[in-house]
């Protein structure tokens, strides 16, 4: 079994707690406590907070590209997509509605600080809107979806509607209007199919 290295534990940890806590609330000492690492550690692979942040924030774009939070490689059918968009559901009930989405929580106790963190979550965000994009580029290229749609619009919406909807049952501890909105947003997008489109 790989050995973690010490700056591994520390960026580990420190996506955990930013995700379960916000980055406000998360001191370095938390991250040292909870990954058992030192401060002579977090000095020789971090100069401060910020770079912590960012290294968290590039570990998940890693994780992201390997595969690790999507049920497919690409989604290729309608039904991957409605998978792909309830699976936010099911994981969040996992978590008994604790947390939202970990990028949208850093990014939202960011602000206008560290505008290198600001720039790598984007480029997140881009990815996953480019990851629902895709699919709707490929059916309109096959006919089998509307010609008058732009596929990343409709990324856009797909995507505001999660992270909306993450934040609303986080909120109320409630997935109730969270699947609303998901409800709504599939049958939707569903009109927007030809008669030949894969289901």
């Amino acid at each position: 079994m790989k050995k973690i290295s010490a700056r591994e534990k520390m960026v580990e940890t420190a996506l955990r707690l930013f995700h379960e806590k916000g980055i406000h609330a998360t001191s370095v000492d938390a991250v040292l406590e909870r990954s058992g690492t030192g401060k002579s550690q977090f000095a020789h692979y971090f100069k401060n907070k910020d770079g912590l942040i960012l290294a968290a924030l590039d570990y998940f774009r890693e994780q992201m590209l390997k595969g690790a939070y999507s049920p497919f490689p690409s989604i290729e059918t309608w039904k991957q997509l409605e998978i792909f968009m309830r699976g936010f559901t099911k994981w969040q009930a996992n978590v008994d509605y604790e947390l939202s989405c970990p990028i949208g929580t850093i990014s939202h106790d960011l602000g206008g600080s560290c505008p290198e963190a600001r720039k790598l979550a984007h480029e997140i965000f881009e990815w996953r809107r480019n990851y629902v994009a895709a699919f709707f580029n490929k059916e309109q290229a096959s006919g089998r979806m509307k010609k008058n749609i732009k596929p990343k619009a409709l990324a856009d919406f797909c995507y505001t509607i999660i992270q909306g909807g993450l934040w609303m049952a986080k909120a109320e501890r409630n997935a109730e209007p969270f699947e609303n909105a998901l409800n709504s947003a599939l049958i939707y997008l569903k009109s927007l199919r030809k008669m030949k489109s894969k289901t």
